[in-house]
């Protein structure tokens, strides 16, 4: 029972990191944390109901930098403790989303349409047949 009670309040205490990550990030932006602390936000999203805390620190421990985290294979992710599958896609996939992001705004300035989906479907295919798969 006692160690319901510990475990309880360990819940709690990250449940108010999380806020007060949250509101930071909300007040000051992303930039304003460590890389340590930016790994822990985006696991957040992952991994609702854990400390990701240590999950962070070994993910920069292994690969050393917060762009090489987000450059890993997920295979590779996935050899750090308490990574599982999902939170591997997720990780690999921000790199995706941000060129994603990036292609679009560039096609907004210019004034371009997005190109239709069986041209992003022939891509795809073309980059797994490659190994290049975003």
């Amino acid at each position: 029972m006692a160690e319901s009670k510990k475990e309880k309040a360990e819940s709690l205490l990250h449940q108010d990191h999380r806020e007060r990550m949250r509101r930071r990030v909300e007040r000051y932006g992303l930039e304003s944390l460590e890389e340590h602390e930016a790994l822990e936000y985006l696991l957040y999203f992952a991994i609702p109901r854990r400390d990701t805390n240590p999950i962070a620190h070994a993910l920069l421990n292994r690969f050393g930098s917060f762009a090489a985290v987000l450059e890993a294979a997920e295979e590779e992710l996935l050899t750090v403790e308490g990574v599982g599958p999902s939170t591997a896609r997720f990780l690999h996939a921000i790199q995706a989303i941000d060129r994603y992001y990036v292609a679009s705004r560039s096609r907004c300035a210019a004034g371009l349409k997005p190109p239709p989906i069986w041209v992003i479907s022939a891509f795809r295919c073309s980059a797994a047949s490659t190994g290049n798969v975003w």
